[in-house]
């Protein structure tokens, strides 16, 4: 069994912004789905849960298809999906698609797309003259700066002041609405939760993980009018602590990342591919593991993140 992770979709051959890197190109996602129906077998997140929890037996070669933070583009993966009868999930930013709320990452796009050079507090200068370089400073330098705190607003304030970041200049990426949402549920896909503010839920107290995780999974179902039973860990991220509240609230929880503990209902595995030929290596495992990938991207940062909070 194989869950995939997305985040949106875009057209990479049209001019766009740096963050739309964080999204599949349209013509690549729809080659993926098609191999998905050609050579597995796509199943609904509740199969997934029902062989997890009661051993049920899932299809040979079963896939899941998710995607995370509610993307208005996400209704163009909507088309393709459903053309295919492909089932899916989306996991919503709560607060995000509700309210307008930005996000620390939508926030810092929106300022590096202005941006062409960053001066740090220890007067160290980094470029951030192009696409490559905004995308690489926001997705991993800056981003330690503001996950190594526990008030990630407060911190992307603190980066968006340093000298050479541009001003905020807007949105860069728009979100579904509740009619979105609502009509996505009518057409069959899944709506999950994906807290609140897409805080690092490991740093947040336990007053801040009831807001973030049962919080928001009341205030989806109200604007649903339908319950809501599976989530997604912002960035992956989750521990014992995090995961006991999400389990309280939720039937089925998806992370990131495992090394070597089985299938958790509470920690399923999922990939991200970066485009067919890489969706086509992982699904030709004979069955999943974590990854080096991962590891590359993800460990130094927790390092990085780690000395910062030492500091």
């Amino acid at each position: 069994m194989y869950v995939l992770g997305y985040h949106g979709i875009t057209d990479h051959s049209a001019p766009e912004h740096h963050f739309a890197g964080l999204f599949t190109d349209v013509r690549d996602f729809e080659s993926q789905m098609e191999h998905l129906v050609r050579h597995f077998a796509p199943v609904g997140i509740e199969e997934v849960e029902a062989a997890v929890t009661s051993g049920e037996p899932l299809p040979h070669r079963a896939v899941h298809v998710t995607f995370d933070d509610g993307y208005k583009n996400n209704l163009i993966a909507a088309e393709i999906l459903d053309r295919l009868k492909v089932p899916w999930t989306v996991f919503i930013t709560v607060d995000s698609v509700l309210d307008g709320y930005q996000p620390w990452f939508l926030r810092l796009a929106s300022a590096m797309e202005v941006t062409t050079s960053v001066m740090l507090p220890d007067g160290s200068v980094l470029d951030a003259s192009g696409p490559d370089r905004k995308w690489y400073l926001s997705g991993r330098r800056l981003k330690c700066e503001i996950m190594a705190s526990s008030d990630q607003d407060r911190a992307v304030e603190r980066v968006l002041s340093w000298k050479g970041v541009g001003p905020e200049g807007g949105l860069v990426a728009e979100m579904l609405s509740v009619d979105d949402m609502r009509e996505l549920r009518s057409a069959g896909v899944t709506i999950g939760n994906h807290s609140a503010t897409h805080r690092n839920l490991l740093k947040c107290s336990d007053a801040e993980l009831e807001a973030e995780i049962t919080g928001a999974r009341r205030r989806l179902e109200r604007a649903l009018g339908s319950p809501v039973e599976y989530f997604a860990y912002p960035d992956g991220r989750s521990n014992a602590r995090v995961r006991k509240v999400v389990g309280a609230e939720h039937r089925l929880a998806l992370s990131t990342w495992r090394i070597v503990r089985p299938w958790d209902r509470f920690a399923i595995r999922r990939y991200e591919p970066m485009s067919a030929g890489h969706l086509e290596r992982i699904l030709d495992q004979p069955e999943p593991k974590y990854g080096l990938d991962w590891m590359r991207w993800n460990v130094p940062l927790r390092v990085r993140e780690a000395t910062l909070r030492a500091g």
